[in-house]
């Protein structure tokens, strides 16, 4: 979707999404410990390797990756889920051994001990519309293991999330092409967790660092020329994940 605007006396300026960092998936990422526990930080490790899997439904009689043992491993799923459907819900995972997992900054389940396979539940959060930033950590001990995401949908629905739920972004920059070199464009998030970001055009291009934490970014944009004029203020917000790439257009007049 464009967004325009009439910028005094000419012209119309638009802002376009040409190349979404935004994928359908879950990017997972596989872990080994050695000993003691398994740690729920992951700071001190290094994966072993990374797929995109189309959604959180395993099980794994074998090792889950070439790369990987079929004991003491860490599975670490994270990505977004779609939310069409505003209301109260509630999350389940079925699994063997220990789960930990949080939407936003929010952890909702946190059963990190060795057990029987079974079903963990969470309690009931209510959700708008939208991309959902989530984490969900898994790990085994023995050979056989399985991990699988669910919920409970407003009005009662239960089910395995579907694939066409699951996305992740391809990055933590969003890049705006199209605009002269030293022009300025300030992005101003619409909630207080992100602070206002900024970016210089060098050669046409003005790139914006996102973290994944602070996306899905939801945010104003205004463009100022070499002279810190405004060139340019879109009055609804834009959502940016990392990855996205968007381009300034001109219709009519000069750009400069």
């Amino acid at each position: 979707m464009a967004l325009l605007l009439k910028v005094y006396p000419v012209p119309l300026v638009t802002i376009r999404l040409v190349k979404p960092g935004l994928l359908n998936g879950v990017k997972t990422r596989f872990y080994a410990w050695n000993n003691g526990d398994p740690p729920k930080e992951l700071n001190g490790l290094h994966p072993l390797a990374e797929v995109i899997s189309p959604r959180i439904d395993f099980t794994w009689f074998e090792k889950p990756h070439e790369k990987i043992t079929s004991e003491k491993f860490i599975a670490e799923f994270k990505g977004f889920i779609k939310i069409d459907e505003p209301g109260v819900y509630r999350f389940y995972v079925v699994s063997g051994n220990g789960v930990l997992f949080s939407v936003g900054d929010e952890i909702l389940i946190d059963t990190w001990s060795s057990q029987e396979s079974r079903i963990h539940s969470s309690p009931e959060i209510r959700l708008n519309k939208g991309f959902k930033r989530i984490v969900l950590l898994y790990y085994n001990r023995a050979r056989h293991s399985e991990v699988r995401l669910g919920w409970v949908k407003p009005g009662g629905r239960v089910e395995v999330i579907p694939d066409d739920r699951y996305y992740f972004s391809i990055g933590e920059h969003v890049f705006i092409t199209g605009l002269p070199d030293g022009y300025v464009v300030r992005m101003l998030p619409l909630k207080d967790v992100s602070s206002e970001k900024t970016c210089v055009s060098l050669m046409n291009i003005c790139m914006v660092e996102v973290p994944w934490r602070e996306q899905p970014l939801e945010a104003y944009v205004s463009i100022y020329n070499r002279e810190e004029k405004v060139f340019a203020r879109f009055s609804e917000p834009l959502v940016f994940f990392g990855g996205d790439e968007y381009i300034v257009e001109y219709l009519g007049g000069n750009q400069h």
